[in-house]
Parts: C-alpha cells; structure tokens; sequence
C-alpha cells in the first residue's frame, strides 16, 4: 500500500481530472485490489477479509472518487495527512453535520444570532478545517428522505386536519378546491392511521411467527444483524483510532442504532456503515444527480432542476446500490474464490425498494397517513428480513466462508456455535 500512496501522492496530484489521471490511477487501483491477494482465504479468513473491507471497498473508492476530482482526498494535505485519510476507515464529524448550500432552494432568511460555538469552531485544526470546507460541496444521502415524525402520535382529528390544510396556490382551479374538499374527513384519517399500523404490525408478526422454524430464524439474523454491525464498526474504530489521533479529529459514528430506523432510506442512509455510503456517494451518486463525471468548479449547482433532478436523484440512488452489489460481490468472491449473485440481488432490490418507498410516503403523506416509529421500525425489518432471507444470509452460510472462520476460532466457540440451532432455511 506504501507505493500507491506514493504513486498517488505525488503523482496523481500533479495531473488534472480526467482521463490521465484515470489512466495514471489504474496501476494504482490495481495494486489496491491485489492487497488482499496476500492472504489465503483458507488459512487466513480473517486477514483476506479485513484486508478486502478496507483496502478494496474503502481506500479504492477514495481514490477513485479523487480520479474524479471529488471526495476528501482533493484537499491541500501533507503527506501525513493525506495518507491518514486515504488508508484509515473514517470521516470527520463536520462531515456529517454541514450542507451544501447550493444543492438547497435558496430562500431570504432573517439573520440569526451569534452563536458561541462559532468561536470554538475557529480553533480548529486547519486540516479539519479544510475537510469541513470540503464536505460543503456534498449534499447527504438522506437529503432526499421525505421521514415523517410526528410529535405525537396517533395524531388526533384535529391534528390530522390541521396538517393537511395548505392554502390553495392562486392558480388552482375551482375543479380541484372541489375534488380537495372530497378528501377523507379528519376522523376517518384517524381511523385509517390506526388500521395502517395494525397492517403494519400484523404482517411482521404474521412472518417472523408463521412457524417455529422462522421464528428461530428470525431471531438468529436480528442478532446476526447486530454482531455484523458491532464487527464492523469494532474493526474501522480500531483501524481509525491512530489517524483520529495524530490529526486530532473527532470522527463520524460508523453506525448508528440501524434497529430504530423508521424506513429504509433511514436505514440506508443514516444508520448502516455510513463511511461506505459517503464513499459510494462521491464517486456514484454525486456525478449522476450533478449530470457530469467530473467535479465542477467551486460554486457550480446541479446540472438539473425540478423534475429531472428529482429523476436524476432516484437514478443515481439506485446506481449507488447496484454498485454496492458489485462491490460485495467482489469482496465475497476474495474471500472465497467464487462469484456469486445473491448480494448483487439483494443491494440492486433495495435502490428499487428506496424508490418506491418515496413514492407510497408522498401519497400516504397527502392524505395524512403517518407510521408510528415504533411501528416503523417493525416495517423496516419486515422489508429487509423478506430480502435478505433469500438473498443475503444464504450467502454467509456457504460452507465456502464458514469452514475457513470456524477452523480459525478458539475450542470453545466451536462448541458455543456447533450447540446453536442454527436454522438451514426459511
């Protein structure tokens, strides 16, 4: 890895994005890719795989985002600091916290308050600095989540009613005050909430409960769900402290609870592995919604407004999901030496899944028709466990993958797995 931090360093750097840098950069993505071919995937599971995590899905991406003129990388760094954030597995906080204001309707607004934080944000170190500058010409993920969280819920009549009168636009029709005035009245909203949320929490019940055998599995991938989450962000954690230190910054979480989120673009975008998504987003998603490969100047807007912007966002959430596939794919296929389809399944489902849900919540939304987030989160895990069933857990009990990890774990958690009842199917 030394040699294409150099080659990017001090190579890349000096050519402008585009197709030379691309071309310059191949070597480098290449020997990238072949870190994790180091290891045996038999005898050292755990090295192929933490190698393949890092290396192939977070520092790959990095770099091609910076081929691209775009992500953290493009900053004025030395080479201390340049390799801390290529290498290590995080994101500053500010990068979480600051928008760009160009991607937002520019709107008059009175002048606020002097904050006191202001004073304690100029001392900063510089290089944070320049990574919070940096994360301002990126919009988040979850810009385009239309989450609706109520203050209070079941929202009472007079509430319902209250939220769901707009003033009419001036231009609006006496055909369509009518056709407003047909609307359910905020009773039979409240009705229809209750009944939503009694769907809702039946059908969950209905399919972790419809046989003791699913039951069994349902618990076992909630809790594999939680131990995948915890590894993880054990693993970047420990691999971020040394850079969080020498650059003394305060990190963005990794995850964020994923069992409280009350949908899936919450899921996707707020809660799960979110220094992967802020990479995918800077090398996928940010060029198809802007409409141009290449980062623009300082200053420059989306390329698209209105109705293709919005196109252009579903578009480019569904290409960072389809890529995210093929990445996980790639990372399976290290750490068994096979390529499958299930994964490359599972995340293209899911950016179709995430377009869809936006639509069904604008309509729902319309006619007053809100979730409880208890009730939510049971929809969140009822969409993800009916996916991931069929196209995600299969893949993490191929004989391929397991034999490897068990043959390099203690005595003693063979004997706690080997008595678990693990389930073989759905």
């Amino acid at each position: 890895m030394l040699q294409q931090l150099l080659q990017t360093f001090f190579v890349l750097r000096a050519v402008k994005p585009g197709l030379p840098r691309l071309l310059l950069g191949l070597p480098v993505l290449a020997g990238i890719h072949a870190v994790p071919l180091l290891f045996h995937p038999v005898l050292e599971p755990l090295a192929t795989i933490s190698a393949t995590f890092l290396a192939v899905r977070l520092t790959s991406g990095k770099v091609l985002a910076f081929i691209l003129g775009r992500g953290v990388l493009v900053l004025p760094l030395s080479l201390p600091q340049f390799a801390s954030v290529m290498l290590a597995p995080f994101m500053p906080a500010q990068m979480m916290t600051q928008q760009l204001a160009q991607h937002r309707p520019k709107t008059a607004a009175p002048a606020a308050a002097a904050d006191p934080r202001d004073a304690a944000a100029a001392q900063v170190p510089k290089p944070v600095q320049l990574l919070a500058s940096a994360w301002q010409q990126v919009t988040p993920t979850q810009r385009y989540s239309i989450d609706v969280k109520p203050s209070s819920w079941p929202p009472s009549p007079a509430a319902a009613a209250a939220a769901t009168a707009r003033p009419a636009p001036a231009k609006q029709s006496a055909t369509s005050a009518a056709g407003t005035s047909a609307a359910p009245s905020p009773q039979r909203r409240h009705t229809a909430n209750l009944l939503l949320n009694a769907a809702v929490a039946a059908a969950f019940i209905a399919y972790t409960c419809s046989s003791r055998q699913r039951f069994v599995c349902s618990l076992l991938h909630l809790g594999s769900l939680g131990l995948m989450w915890r590894c993880m962000e054990l693993l970047m954690m420990g691999a971020s402290v040394p850079a969080r230190d020498w650059l003394g910054m305060t990190l963005a979480p990794h995850f964020r609870n994923p069992y409280a989120a009350t949908s899936l673009t919450d899921f996707w975008a707020r809660r799960w592995n979110i220094t992967q998504g802020l990479v995918l987003r800077f090398f996928v998603y940010e060029p198809i919604v802007e409409g141009r490969l290449l980062a623009a100047a300082a200053g420059a807007g989306p390329a698209a407004a209105g109705l293709k912007a919005a196109a252009a966002a579903e578009l480019a959430a569904g290409a960072t999901f389809f890529v995210s596939g093929l990445e996980h794919e790639l990372f399976m296929a290290y750490a068994t030496r096979g390529w499958g389809w299930r994964w490359l399944a599972f995340f293209s489902l899911q950016g179709l899944l995430l377009a869809g849900e936006g639509g069904v919540k604008r309509r729902a939304a319309a006619f007053g028709l809100v979730l409880h987030p208890a009730v939510a989160s049971l929809g969140v895990l009822l969409a993800l466990g009916v996916t991931a069933d069929s196209l995600f857990w299969p893949v993490l009990v191929q004989p391929a993958l397991v034999q490897p990890l068990l043959a390099a774990m203690p005595g003693w958690v063979l004997q706690a797995v080997g008595a678990a009842p693990w389930c073989s199917g759905p």
